[in-house]
């Protein structure tokens, strides 16, 4: 089968869907993934078709850079604004991808993409890094708490309507452009519930269980894993770092910015002296700079080889960083910005997998040694983190999607120009 994935945002929404997509070439089907600019090195690895998708997340300006930090509602207007004067060259580009697929797999970001397979009349699935469908078992991603069942409910069905409010436009043009007829946020959302529309959740049901009121068409995978770098050779100077001393701990926010990278790199040197530890800090899109003896400066290094080297992780938790360091099997140390973070961030202290969280905003020296310290020293930490390593590593997250995919087959006339 030709099978298109559709994958817009940053680096940890995008190599998941890589790794997936290696998972269901090596099955057989003929995979074409849609992403933006800067990912064609890991797409070629995972040895997929590449579609350029306009638009590199990375190079957002700094007013919209700013909205995003303050998180919640504001992260993700901002997040919005951004893609909208790209908005119809990537639905054009997403629309040329569908034509030569007989199914295709679109995520969060991309949902227009539902719109899309119905007019080229192939079935699609969402891919969700996170729980994104309404349940009254905890709040939506951008609720600060719970209101209870029903509350928690409302907020996530008002949530969906409103992302959906804000591509409504768009999804118009696209049904258009096919022939079916105009819709509203608010139908949209009834009829993905009323269709059971399939919805593949790659996360694992250890960290977040399958919530009872969870309608039919949910699946709970496991998570995804970034297909592994061709031919990656470890840089000499992280090499001899690693062998130089204790295990270090991690330091790293991954695709997302700092207000002030001078002060945050500060910041993070006398945390780490404070608390003694020795650190191989990631410069990541902040463009970190830490120039100290017991700190060892990286780019781009995979996390599956690099973490389980680590005493334990400083991240942002997004899904992917969040994932890595479960299925590496060491503690983490919370620091949400935005969106789903602080889901996670909250959801992996609450296991015990991580002490509780400090918010990107309430970030200081003294605070960040303290939960160095304690990650490290508590002997809980590491017992509970290899427990949930176990049971993380036991899933097949890959195969389960191959087989809702093999699934399809006969189902459909494929046989299509």
């Amino acid at each position: 089968m030709r099978v298109g994935i559709i994958a817009l945002g940053s680096t940890g929404d995008v190599l998941p869907f890589a790794g997936l997509g290696q998972a269901l070439a090596e099955a057989g089907h003929v995979v074409t993934i849609a992403a933006h600019a800067g990912f064609e090195d890991p797409i070629r690895d995972a040895g997929l078709t590449g579609v350029e998708l306009p638009l590199n997340p990375r190079n957002v300006d700094s007013d919209v850079q700013a909205q995003i930090r303050k998180g919640g509602i504001a992260a993700l207007r901002a997040i919005t604004k951004s893609y909208a004067p790209q908005g119809q060259a990537i639905a054009e580009k997403i629309d040329a991808v569908a034509g030569q697929s007989d199914v295709l797999l679109y995520s969060t970001l991309a949902w227009p993409s539902y719109c899309t397979a119905q007019g080229h009349g192939i079935p699609s699935f969402g891919l969700d890094l996170q729980p994104m469908e309404p349940t009254g078992a905890f709040p939506p991603m951008m609720a600060p708490f719970s209101l209870g069942p029903a509350g928690n409910r409302f907020l996530a069905r008002q949530g969906q309507r409103m992302m959906f409010g804000t591509g409504i436009t768009l999804v118009n043009a696209i049904r258009a452009g096919h022939g079916l007829p105009p819709t509203t946020a608010r139908k949209l959302v009834r009829e993905l519930a009323d269709r059971d529309q399939p919805i593949l959740c790659g996360f694992s049901r250890h960290i977040v269980p399958r919530p009872a009121d969870w309608r039919d068409g949910l699946d709970l995978t496991g998570f995804w894993w970034p297909p592994a770098p061709r031919d990656f050779t470890p840089p000499p100077h992280l090499v001899d770092f690693l062998a130089a001393g204790d295990r270090p701990v991690f330091v790293g926010f991954g695709s997302m910015w700092v207000k002030d990278k001078d002060e945050t790199g500060s910041l993070i040197r006398a945390a780490l002296r404070t608390s003694g530890k020795r650190a191989v800090v990631q410069a990541g899109w902040a463009g970190l700079e830490i120039d100290d003896e017991n700190v060892c400066m990286i780019g781009d290094v995979p996390h599956a080889w690099l973490f389980p080297q680590m005493a334990a992780a400083v991240h942002h938790t997004g899904a992917g960083t969040m994932a890595a360091a479960l299925r590496a099997g060491i503690p983490s140390v919370p620091v949400p910005q935005m969106m789903d973070q602080p889901f996670w961030a909250s959801r992996v202290a609450a296991l015990g997998a991580a002490c509780a969280p400090i918010p990107a905003r309430q970030l200081t020296a003294s605070r960040l040694a303290a939960a160095l310290t304690e990650v490290t020293s508590a002997p809980s930490y590491r017992l509970r983190s290899r427990e949930l390593g176990e049971l993380v590593r036991g899933e097949d997250g890959h195969a389960r999607v191959v087989e809702r995919i093999a699934a399809l087959e006969g189902t459909h006339n494929y046989a299509r120009a």
